[in-house]
């Protein structure tokens, strides 16, 4: 896929002209950051003020990223941002505690660091054939049903508040804003069209504070001053090997949906070396997933859909990143801005949080129709793990706590059986079928 780019990979771009790009994948890091940030903070604290320094750690450590990759990993224009593969291994060991859960995302980091250098990566990557990633990029967005409910259904207002319409009151937002990203997505273009989600996020913000009183809406009482999230890094290292090994499993979905992003924006720029740059960038990417885990935050992907950002402005300068990087630095210094946006409604988290899962599944059946026929077998290998996904997914708590106790963040994890389960339909019990493709 070949693009007519303004600047190229290694181009420099002038001083106002890079930093206008830069303004513009700020604002798409930011909108991606607070969207998963802001659910896997609620999920682990309760106190705002807590969560506000939660953001402020995520910001800096997807800014430290972003920033890595550009210069020393894969060289690439690729915005970074919170994976939501680990977003599903969070939810699956949340009644492991948070120490266990982030002492397993460094060593799923570290296990990803180590089959890079030592080539096993490279090897492994031919078990995820088309089929069986695009029944990942499915399972990501189906693990997620039950974080997106819980969203949208939230209450608007405060306890204490009458709110005997809420639910009709979110249903009714939900779908009228999912509604119009929609048809933004296919009628905008340009700058317009790549920040839609933003517009998307104060709209829905605004419909929703114009039917609260302003004096119940709350905002952070407590608020850490510029550096200080640092001192909240109070992690003991726990090794749970359940959730390990969950993670571990959801780290090679991170590293593939990595692979993918690399390779899409490669063809986009028409860039060289793809080899030597994959290599680095699932290097970078290990590396700062160990320094999430010790952070105690969600680790970073590279965003696919960066490809496309590419195509619309002509900007394939890896350069124009760098102010972005940076100013999300600088925005986890400022706490006062992150709480800022911390008062954004649940319900129009969940319902971006919706779109965004659903532009996941389309990139998952984009994959899955792009061979020449689609047979029954290739509906077998995504429809079987997706149905087991889901049933996994919503099995009552107390069920999943019957299982025995290490095989509960796996067995437990919809996205990790049905994974595992497209992997056996694909090399054990259809693979004569692939042969003959």
């Amino acid at each position: 896929m070949l693009t007519d780019l303004r600047y190229k990979v290694n181009d420099r771009p002038p001083l106002l002209v890079n930093l206008m790009f830069g303004l513009q994948w700020f604002i798409i890091s930011v909108t991606s950051t607070i969207i998963l940030g802001k659910v896997a903070a609620g999920m682990h604290f309760a106190d705002p003020g807590i969560q506000v320094t939660y953001m402020q750690k995520l910001f800096f450590l997807m800014g430290l990223s972003m920033f890595i990759q550009v210069l020393w990993g894969h060289g690439l224009p690729l915005v970074t941002g919170p994976s939501a593969a680990l977003m599903v291994g969070i939810i699956a060991g949340m009644g492991r505690g948070i120490d266990s859960i982030y002492t397993a995302i460094a060593i799923g980091g570290l296990f990803l660091v180590l089959l890079n250098i030592t080539g096993i990566f490279a090897r492994l990557t031919s078990l995820f054939t088309s089929r069986v990633v695009a029944c990942i990029l499915i399972l990501i967005a189906l693990s997620l049903t039950p974080v997106i409910i819980g969203l949208v259904a939230s209450p608007v207002l405060p306890n204490g508040v009458d709110s005997s319409n809420s639910f009709f009151f979110n249903l009714a937002i939900a779908l009228f804003l999912l509604l119009f990203m929609i048809v933004a997505d296919q009628k905008l273009k340009g700058m317009l069209k790549t920040t839609m989600l933003v517009w998307a996020i104060l709209g829905g913000s605004f419909l929703v504070y114009w039917r609260i009183p302003s004096q119940v809406v709350q905002m952070p009482d407590q608020l850490s001053a510029s550096m200080n999230f640092f001192r909240h890094v109070h992690l003991s290292p726990t090794f749970d090997s359940g959730v390990v090994l969950a993670f571990v499993i959801c780290m090679i979905a991170l590293a593939i949906n990595d692979l993918g992003s690399m390779h899409a924006v490669g063809r986009v720029v028409n860039t060289s070396d793809m080899e030597g740059r994959v290599k680095r960038g699932i290097f970078a990417t290990g590396l700062c997933n160990i320094i999430a885990g010790g952070l105690g935050v969600l680790g970073p992907v590279n965003f696919s859909f960066s490809a496309g950002i590419i195509a619309s402005n002509g900007n394939g300068s890896r350069f124009s990143l760098i102010p972005a990087a940076l100013g999300m630095i600088i925005l986890a210094l400022f706490p006062c801005l992150l709480a800022v946006m911390w008062a954004i409604p649940k319900v129009v988290v969940g319902t971006v949080l919706l779109y965004v899962m659903s532009t996941q599944l389309s990139a998952g059946f984009l994959t899955a129709f792009s061979s020449k026929s689609f047979t029954f077998q290739d509906g077998m290998i995504l429809g079987v793990p997706a149905m087991i996904c889901i049933v996994v997914s919503y099995l009552p708590p107390e069920v999943k706590q019957s299982f025995p106790g290490l095989l509960v963040p796996i067995l437990g994890n919809g996205f990790v059986v049905g994974g595992a389960v497209a992997l056996i339909l694909e090399h054990l019990v259809y693979s004569d079928s692939r042969e003959k493709a």
